[in-house]
């Protein structure tokens, strides 16, 4: 017999050899069994996790629409009442204390601006984490991802626009106090007597023509 040939298998030898295949094949399907179990526990985990996301990412996106059809609404109000003060600068007919009053200071005062504050963090979150990837569907997981991109430049772009509101805020308030009427009380707040010593103001109709 050569010295490389494999044991006869009825010899001691053989039946050694064939014991050590056998338990090295059980611990194999040993294995084998606890990663199928190990891959399906974790694909119900995965699964569990990403309908968290996605029940919170509706949840969020629902309050989001709230808010932002509730800031259109008072944007909207604030660009009517702003249409109004320029009409009434602008016109010939008398205005009363009361109507002036009822221009600026009804509720919401003028002016007023919106700010939706949206909510991201869900959305951050999952994509800082990479657990975007946990959304199997490929259109939503685009969509989210787009969403986060187009959230974060209308944030930028509110920005500026808040910063040109207030530019016009502090523009307008200054021209108010220049034409508060020489007899208004110190501390009092003669806003509506204001508004009217403005009418024949052509700095406070261009204030309001860049607001309009």
């Amino acid at each position: 017999m050569s010295e490389n040939s494999a044991p006869p298998t009825g010899s001691p030898a053989g039946l050694r050899a064939r014991r050590a295949l056998g338990e090295i094949v059980i611990i194999v399907f040993g294995v084998l069994a606890a990663l199928a179990v190990n891959a399906s526990w974790q694909e119900h985990v995965d699964q569990e996790r990403e309908q968290h996301y996605l029940r919170q990412l509706g949840a969020d996106l629902s309050e989001n629409k709230r808010r932002l059809e509730e800031a259109l609404a008072l944007e909207q109000g604030q660009m009517q009442r702003a249409s109004n003060i320029l009409a009434a600068l602008r016109s010939s007919a008398p205005l009363s204390k009361d109507a002036a009053g009822a221009l600026m200071m009804d509720e919401p005062p003028f002016p007023w601006f919106s700010d939706p504050r949206l909510l991201e963090g869900t959305l951050v979150a999952l994509i800082a984490t990479g657990d975007i990837n946990l959304i199997r569907d490929d259109s939503v997981r685009i969509g989210a991802i787009r969403y986060q991109g187009q959230l974060r430049a209308d944030l930028t772009e509110f920005g500026r626009k808040l910063e040109s509101f207030q530019s016009f805020e502090s523009r307008l308030f200054q021209l108010l106090e220049s034409a508060r009427p020489a007899d208004a009380q110190p501390d009092s707040d003669d806003t509506p007597g204001s508004l009217i010593a403005l009418r024949n103001n052509p700095e406070a109709r261009a204030v309001f023509d860049r607001f309009e």
